[in-house]
C-alpha cells in the first residue's frame, strides 16, 4: 500500500499545478503570441493565475475546461464572467450539476464563438474596422445630437461597431452604458469625452478592462497620481489605448485553429495525480 502524507500530497499537487500552468502558457504563446510578447512571462503568468482562481470559484476541474476558460479570457477580457455584455455566461457557470463537472465550459465556449463571428467577424474584419474608427479622435465629435448623454453613448457604440451592436441588442447595451458611465465617474472621468473613451474601451476590451491583467496600462493610467484632472486623465487613457491597440488588437486571428486545438484537450482532472491507493 502506497502511503503519502498530507504534506507530501500538497507538494505533489503544487508541482502538478505548476507544470499544468506551464503547458497553458505554451498554449497562449501559440495562439495569442502578441499578447504574450507584450505582457512578458510574468504578465502572462498573472493571467493564468487569475484563470486558476476562477476555476476554483466555479469548480472547473478538467484540463479542457481550464484551457477553454483562459482562451475566453484572451478573447473576451479576463472578467468576461461578470461582463454586462455577456449576462448568459454567469448563468451557465452557475450550473454545477455533477453530470456537467468535466465539460462545464464547452457550451459557454461554443456560444461565445458563434457570438464572436457575429460581433467581430469570422476573420476579425469587423473588429479591425472598429479599432480603425476608435483611433480617429473625430469619432467622438461627429455624433448627431441626442436628448441625453446616455443616448449619445449608445450612438457612439453603434458607430464604432454596428455588427456588435446588432448582435447584442438594445437592452444589453443600455445596461452596458449605465454600467460604463457609472464606472467612468468612479475613475473621475467626468467629462462627456472621458465617458465616451472609457465606454468605448469597455465595449472593445470587455468590462473590467480597468483592472484586467491583460491590459496593465489601463490600471496604471487610471490610478496614476499625477493624473487628477479629468480631462488630462481621459486623454492619457485614450493615448495609452491607441498605442496598445495599434500593436496588439484584442482577440485571436486563428480562432478556427484555436477551437480545433481545444477540442483535442484532455477532459481529465487537471490537479489529480495520485488516487487513493488501497
Amino acid at each position: 500500500m502506497l502511503m503519502i502524507r498530507q504534506e507530501q500530497m500538497a507538494v505533489f499537487e503544487q508541482a502538478v499545478v505548476k507544470n499544468f500552468a506551464s503547458r497553458v502558457h505554451e498554449h497562449l504563446q501559440k495562439f495569442f503570441p502578441k499578447h504574450c510578447e507584450i505582457l512578458g512571462d510574468d504578465g502572462t503568468r498573472a493571467v493564468i493565475r487569475l484563470c486558476l482562481e476562477r476555476a476554483e470559484r466555479y469548480q472547473l476541474i478538467s484540463e479542457r475546461d481550464i484551457y477553454l476558460y483562459v482562451s475566453l479570457m484572451f478573447l473576451l477580457g479576463s472578467h468576461f464572467d461578470a461582463d454586462p455584455q455577456l449576462p448568459w455566461v454567469e448563468e451557465l457557470l452557475k450550473d454545477q450539476a455533477p453530470e456537467t463537472a468535466l465539460v462545464r465550459m464547452a457550451p459557454i465556449y461554443d456560444q461565445a464563438m458563434t457570438l464572436l463571428d457575429s460581433m467581430v467577424g469570422p476573420e476579425n474584419e469587423y473588429l479591425r474596422q472598429t479599432i480603425g474608427l476608435f483611433q480617429q479622435p473625430q469619432v467622438f465629435e461627429s455624433l448627431p445630437e441626442a436628448p441625453s448623454i446616455g443616448h449619445r453613448l449608445l450612438l457612439l457604440l453603434q458607430a464604432l461597431a454596428p455588427q456588435k451592436y446588432q448582435a447584442l441588442g438594445d437592452d444589453i447595451l443600455r445596461n452596458l452604458v449605465r454600467h460604463g458611465y457609472a464606472t467612468a465617474k468612479q475613475h473621475d472621468l467626468t467629462t462627456e469625452r472621458g465617458a465616451m473613451i472609457y465606454l468605448s474601451l469597455v465595449f472593445v476590451l470587455g468590462a473590467g478592462f480597468d483592472r484586467d491583467p491583460l491590459y496593465p496600462w489601463a490600471s496604471a493610467t487610471l490610478t496614476h497620481p499625477d493624473l487628477s484632472d479629468p480631462k488630462q486623465k481621459s486623454e492619457a487613457l485614450y493615448a495609452a489605448a491607441r498605442k496598445h491597440l495599434a500593436k496588439c488588437p484584442p482577440g485571436c486571428s486563428q480562432r478556427a485553429d484555436l477551437t480545433a486545438d481545444l477540442e483535442m484537450r484532455s477532459a481529465k482532472l487537471y490537479r489529480r495525480i495520485i488516487e487513493k491507493a488501497d
